[in-house]
């Protein structure tokens, strides 16, 4: 199956600062079912959280989906440095999750920025 995780980078064309992360949210939120439907069928979101990974600030929200008839599940953080945006994925199989979830944590719980961005 698709079990890992996937990190994406977008410069973006305005400078994210935690006055913007309101505005931001909305963004996010009017995203979720066009990345849902890249996720597989019936994808449904938890509302979003804001978080803190190392020096970047955001938010998260996890997902169910079904990918070729297997429940999926997934996180996803969406983490800002200045003009960078960072898009964590991490997916895993239902029946694998709770396997595979202490290497997520690992990641994101790790994950910093140095030299981009606000700085």
């Amino acid at each position: 199956f698709r079990d890992g995780f996937l990190v994406n980078i977008y410069e973006l064309n305005v400078q994210i600062d935690e006055s913007l992360m309101p505005a931001v949210a909305d963004e996010i939120e009017k995203l979720l079912p066009e990345l849902g439907k890249a996720f597989g069928s019936g994808a449904t979101f938890s509302d979003l959280t804001e978080v803190t990974s190392g020096n970047v600030m955001g938010f998260k929200t996890d997902s169910t989906y079904e990918m070729e008839g297997t429940p999926f599940k997934a996180t996803m953080y969406f983490l800002f440095n200045g003009d960078i945006q960072y898009q964590l994925t991490f997916q895993a199989a239902e029946d694998r999750w709770s396997e595979l979830e202490p290497s997520f944590k690992q990641v994101i719980d790790s994950f910093t920025v140095t030299g981009a961005g606000g700085e």
